[in-house]
């Protein structure tokens, strides 16, 4: 028409990312046009706050990004983001503001016992997942100061390593209003000792705390000595690893001290797990996982065998173990075997091909990448570990469980979404198709033994505890609560498997749903 104007629209495609910037610790922020960033491999894409400090990017591609916030004067957490194509993703947690604080670690002596200037590594703490992220890590002046800035209050973790590697110390500690100084006494104790495989002596790697731990090592005759890390009492945790005997496990040894100093006197019990491993066919199977794990609770040993199918480990303690062996396609059956002291044992173990259950997680058409899905067998075992698969850019996923199972559950995780539980049965050639949803609400469980409780949904089971302790689930423990900020709607129950006391109550969209149980 004569006098009109033509209007362009311009369609953004993509998926979006909101958010909020949340000050720490009642700090004074104004959020108002700060510029936040999100970068990835090939993308960068930049957004303003408004004044409450909401956020929002548009238009985004699917990927791996990493979000920070920048004002001068500020300093921001970077977090971590997966972007799934086409999804409107909020974030899970508020991203922190602060004004910036400095850290300096001052540690004593200051070199290492090599002379060399120790290496320090800092770790936050993230509060949603209960976990540690490597912040930074270099090497200390060699008059023992370091230092770092720019950091938000939180929790963190410190952690001083000898310059050839090994963990020395490590300190957990809480930034809050101000500046922090922290001083480290490094001061080590020098000790000597003998160790052996039943009267033999052994040639061995020891590393003091755990297998990263500062590492002394055993000659032919098994001697060592050398400075070990400061420790309370005379109990030290050590991981021995001595290929040659096929030893790599983790002990408790006692220090002795008499006038001549420190000494340690360890002696690894003589017994010896053997055996082979073959195909359905009767030939043998190189290069194949075999884990040994404890009837009870306990420890995971593993080893591979042999180009001729064999393997052999040593120096286990006496116990009843569960034996397995395991490719990326197969998996043997079950084997009990019990070990007694300076005795050996030989067991079998028969490859079968797996249960592959191929499946998809998505928004109707659009997939969820980047997912956790657990399979939990129920009519057959694992052990030691969880069948796990992700989901990859098309929101697929394989899930390899033991020969012969029929029924499992399934449970997939995101932190951008619901968590879902669910349960599967029948052939295990067809589609699983798992349906993610962003409308989920809260599940706060009170109760005195949260251990002992199952949680069902959707015809699926699996332990609260355990769930709550996945990463992404974002599940929250305290001694009388257990809380899951997300789960996707509908009837849950939960029971005590050692009293059989249930609770139960439907969990509507963007809703709380609190369940007691009285007894444990």
């Amino acid at each position: 028409m004569p006098g009109s104007l033509e209007a362009a629209l311009q369609f953004v495609h993509g998926a979006s990312l909101s958010g909020r910037l949340e000050a720490v610790r009642g700090a004074k922020i104004s959020f108002d046009g700060l510029e936040l960033s999100l970068s990835g491999a090939e993308q960068r894409y930049t957004a303003k706050s408004n004044a409450k400090g909401f956020f929002q990017f548009k238009g985004l591609a699917a990927g791996l990004y990493s979000l920070r916030a920048r004002r001068e004067g500020l300093a921001a957490q970077e977090r971590p983001v997966t972007i799934v194509d086409g999804a409107a993703e909020d974030l899970s947690a508020p991203l922190l503001l602060d004004h910036p604080k400095r850290l300096t670690v001052m540690l004593a002596p200051a070199l290492d016992p090599d002379l060399k200037p120790w290496r320090v590594s800092l770790w936050v703490g993230d509060g949603q997942r209960r976990g540690l992220t490597t912040v930074t890590e270099s090497a200390a002046a060699p008059a023992g100061e370091w230092s770092v800035s720019g950091l938000v209050a939180g929790e963190y973790r410190v952690e001083i390593a000898r310059a050839a590697g090994g963990i020395w110390k490590s300190a957990d500690f809480t930034i809050e209003d101000a500046d922090v100084h922290l001083p480290l006494a490094l001061l080590g104790e020098h000790v000597r000792g003998v160790i052996t495989l039943g009267d033999r002596p052994l040639a061995a790697k020891l590393s003091f705390g755990n297998e990263h731990g500062a590492m002394l090592t055993s000659d032919e005759d098994g001697r060592f000595e050398g400075e070990i890390p400061p420790d309370a009492g005379d109990e030290r945790t050590i991981h021995v690893d001595a290929e040659a005997a096929g030893i790599a496990r983790t002990i408790r040894a006692q220090i002795e001290r008499n006038e001549s100093g420190a000494r340690m006197t360890i002696r690894l019990p003589a017994t010896m797990l053997s055996g082979h491993v073959i195909g359905a066919d009767g030939a043998a199977k190189p290069d194949t996982l075999v884990i040994v794990s404890a009837d009870k609770a306990g420890a995971v040993h593993q080893v591979f065998s042999d180009d001729d199918g064999s393997f052999q480990m040593t120096g286990i303690e006496a116990g009843h173990y569960r034996v397995i062996a395991q490719t990326f396609d197969e998996k043997s059956k079950q084997v009990m075997v019990t070990l007694r002291d300076d005795e050996s044992a030989e067991v079998e173990l028969v490859l079968e091909n797996n249960v592959v259950v191929r499946g998809r997680v998505g928004i109707g058409e659009t997939p969820v990448m980047q997912a956790d899905v657990y399979g939990i067998p129920r009519d057959t075992q694992f052990a030691p570990f969880l069948p796990q698969a992700k989901t990859n850019d098309g929101g697929r996923f394989e899930l390899k469980l033991p020969p012969h199972t029929t029924l499992f559950d399934l449970v997939m995780v995101h932190p951008a979404f619901d968590v879902v539980l669910t349960r599967g049965a029948g052939g295990m050639d067809a589609v699983r198709h798992v349906f993610a949803t962003q409308i989920g609400g809260m599940l706060a469980v009170n109760t005195r033994a949260p251990k002992e409780l199952l949680l069902r949904h959707g015809g699926g089971e699996c332990w609260l505890l355990w769930l709550a302790n996945v990463p992404g689930a974002n599940g929250v423990i305290d001694s009388a609560q257990v809380v899951l900020p997300r789960l996707e709607p509908g009837e849950y129950t939960v029971c005590s498997a050692k009293t059989n006391q249930c609770a139960h109550g439907y969990l509507a969209p963007y809703g709380t749903l609190t369940l007691a149980l009285t007894d444990g």
